[in-house]
């Protein structure tokens, strides 16, 4: 049996060797006085060879005999060791003077040297204060009065007071004392700004409250409240109720603006959209039949109604025929970039725009702009018509266009026409004519200019062995001029192969007299060239 706090060894009726239980209860005894020594800190392995009555303190990890007894005291007796669990506030002192004591599960050092006071000492005689260090000691100081200085004992504080008299009376620099002493009053102009308390951040110094007051400091919103609001007499702030849409008038009101036919301007580039199922009361912008326009007149309108900018724009055709009756004409752009109407790169032939009798198809009148036509094909269905009609500074590009067939053939019919300043060209490598019937392939007029390929070179394939008047016509100053590229008319045709009437000009750039397609010689006269 053993004690309940400390485990001291019960002596037994009958007990055999019972000096061992009381040596070792005395051993315990004698650990336990004030503030027991310990030769070791936190083991966590059992010293080797200890001898008895070596006392440690068993660490967090402890190992071996040591295990399960994490922050004990160790006693070594002459049975082995002994454990002892410590009480809340039980101190342990190394051989350094070190001090721990044990508080709520753990061991805490206490500080070796004495704890600072903060009372002064200003006399030779004077009162007693004391402050107790922390688990050791009490401590005790004197606070003794100094010259003019009394003490006096309330009981449960010290009062000291002093004789000395007030500030004499005169200017102090920022500060003018008098009445002996009792007035002090700050200097005018005294107080700099370094001299102010800090303000925050982004304020004023003012005052909102509406009467007399310190200054406070005003956010900018407190501060623009109290200004005045811009009236036709007083200058002030803006009044409310202004939008991105409203100016404000000379009389203080908003006046929304009003803007007439404003022009959209694109940020990016864009894509409208034609087929067969479409609707003209939609915007283009989809390829859907819900989306997507039923003319190309329709879409052309749109784009020439925008500001393009920098912007290019592309008119995607859909496969189908498109069926023209009353001509489709392009308008001038405002802007640099490039509108292209496309159809099927892969196939131009399955998108159609068959001119009905009489109808030029496409036509540009004065129209300045980028525009490119490519991947369709255009046909007429006869009459006094035209596929491609230039007229008066016009300048059109084309790329893999597919030229059909006219129902009938008659004077002033062409696949291309150009007169009055007009340029014409194809911008790539290659186009298709599949049919015939028309008084010419190209006629050019009053000095415009057909330069097929530029400086490249490029093919023009014929199939079926289309039928012309004229393969090449140029009078009055028109020039077909084939310049530093070269072309290849791949396939064969029948009519004249070339007139050049009026000092017009047809260079082929050496081609020779049969360079065109055609099974009848060419003709030159008033001055025509042909060379």
């Amino acid at each position: 049996m053993v004690t309940p706090k400390y485990s001291f060894q019960e002596i037994s009726s009958g007990q055999w060797n019972k000096e061992a239980s009381v040596n070792q209860n005395s051993l315990v005894i004698d650990a336990l006085l004030s503030v027991i020594p310990v030769a070791q800190f936190l083991v966590n392995t059992p010293p080797a060879s200890p001898s008895v009555g070596l006392l440690v303190v068993v660490g967090l990890t402890p190992t071996g005999v040591f295990v399960g007894k994490t922050n004990n005291i160790a006693i070594y007796t002459i049975n082995g060791w002994l454990f002892l669990t410590p009480t809340e506030n039980q101190k342990v002192i190394l051989v350094d003077g070190t001090i721990y004591y044990f508080s709520l599960g753990s061991w805490t050092g206490l500080p070796l040297g004495g704890e600072t006071n903060t009372a002064t000492n200003v006399g030779a005689t004077g009162l007693g204060l004391f402050k107790q260090k922390i688990g050791v000691n009490l401590e005790f100081k004197k606070l003794e009065p100094g010259a003019s200085i009394t003490l006096t004992d309330t009981g449960d504080t010290i009062q000291i007071n002093s004789s000395v008299g007030g500030v004499t009376d005169g200017d102090k620099g920022d500060i003018t004392v008098s009445g002996s002493g009792g007035v002090w009053s700050v200097d005018n102009n005294s107080i700099s700004n370094a001299k102010l308390t800090d303000m925050p951040a982004n304020t004023f110094k003012g005052n909102n409250t509406g009467a007399s007051s310190d200054p406070v400091d005003l956010s900018p919103s407190q501060a623009t409240a109290m200004l005045d609001v811009f009236t036709p007499t007083l200058k002030g702030l803006a009044p409310s109720g202004g939008s991105n849409t409203t100016y404000l008038r000379g009389d203080g009101t908003w006046q929304t603006i009003v803007v007439t036919n404003a022009r959209e301007v694109l940020t990016a580039d864009r894509t409208y959209y034609v087929r067969t199922d479409g609707n003209d009361s939609n915007t283009g912008l989809t390829n859907t039949s819900g989306g997507a326009f039923l003319t190309l007149q329709k879409a052309i309108n749109t784009v020439a109604a925008l500001d393009i900018s920098i912007y290019n724009v592309t008119i995607q055709v859909a496969d189908g025929t498109y069926t023209v009756t009353s001509g489709i004409f392009l308008r001038s752009l405002i802007g640099g970039g490039l509108v292209t109407i496309q159809g099927n790169a892969s196939n131009n032939s399955l998108v159609l725009f068959q001119g009905a009798s009489g109808v030029n198809i496409i036509n540009m009148y004065n129209i300045y702009g980028n525009w490119l036509f490519k991947d369709f094909k255009v046909a007429s269905s006869g009459g006094t018509a035209t596929c491609l009609f230039f007229i008066d500074n016009s300048n059109f590009v084309f790329n893999n266009l597919n030229f059909g067939s006219s129902g009938t053939a008659s004077n002033n019919q062409y696949q291309i026409f150009l007169t009055n300043g007009s340029l014409c060209r194809c911008e790539g490598t290659t186009y298709t004519i599949s049919g015939g019937g028309f008084y010419c392939h190209v006629g050019v007029r009053e000095g415009s200019v057909y330069n097929p390929f530029g400086t490249a070179t490029g093919v023009v394939t014929l199939t079926g062995t289309p039928s012309y008047t004229t393969f090449m016509y140029a009078d009055v100053g028109g020039i077909y001029s084939k310049f530093f590229g070269d072309i290849t008319w791949s396939g064969s045709a029948t009519g004249k192969r070339y007139e050049a009437n009026n000092l017009a000009l047809i260079r082929t750039a050496g081609g020779g007299a049969n360079h065109f397609p055609g099974n009848a010689a060419g003709t030159i006269a008033n001055g025509g060239l042909y060379t």
